[in-house]
């Protein structure tokens, strides 16, 4: 599954570049990179193995780092999208406001997905989902291959994708990635988010 997912996006983020080779290059080096798996993440730690692997393939093959970063975030993107819509899909069978079924997925997700040793702590609020994340195995794993730029291209970018399915706003000032202590999440309803400004 992931071999097509990932040709698909390299076709549509990377047209100029030839899919079946770069893909072939990366499973090469995904043997290697297995070596020192993240078990503790499970299904996600696999998938950064494969984003570790896409990076080397397609920065053997000349491409740059912007669209090696469109790449893998469309990957990981084609990867968990299914999840992401589906579980809010069956949350509204539930009932409650749309916020209710932010927070359902949302916890959904850190009990299956974002395990530990991911670090949450839960905000109290009313009209917002709130909530810091004060450790990111994400960010840590790129770090220890050398490669911290892909963090925001592996997880960060996409919890904005994550919105915009929910159609929620995701207001977010600092990230793990970009060296804060924390990344602070705040989803917020659509038109309190347009209000002030941001795209959704």
């Amino acid at each position: 599954m992931i071999g097509r997912a990932a040709r698909a996006a390299l076709q549509r983020t990377l047209p100029h570049v030839d899919a079946r080779a770069v893909w072939a290059e990366a499973r090469h080096r995904h043997r290697d990179v297995t070596r020192d798996r993240p078990a503790a993440l499970g299904v996600l730690g696999q998938l950064l193995e494969w984003d570790l692997a896409l990076h080397d393939a397609l920065r053997q093959a000349g491409v740059g780092p912007d669209d090696i970063g469109r790449a893998v975030t469309d990957l990981n993107w084609a990867i968990s999208r299914p999840g992401i819509v589906g579980g809010f899909a069956a949350s509204r069978l539930l009932g409650g406001a749309r916020l209710t079924h932010v927070r359902r997925v949302i916890d959904a997700l850190f009990a299956t997905l974002f395990v530990r040793p991911f670090a949450r702590t839960t905000l109290p609020s009313i009209d917002t989902v709130a909530f810091d994340v004060t450790r990111c195995p994400i960010a840590e794993y790129f770090a220890a291959h050398g490669v911290p730029e892909l963090t925001p291209h592996a997880g960060c970018t996409l919890d904005y994708r994550m919105a915009e399915a929910w159609s929620v706003t995701l207001e977010r000032t600092r990230t793990i990635a970009a060296g804060d202590a924390l990344c602070d999440f705040r989803f917020v309803p659509l038109s309190r988010g347009l209000s002030r400004g941001q795209s959704p």
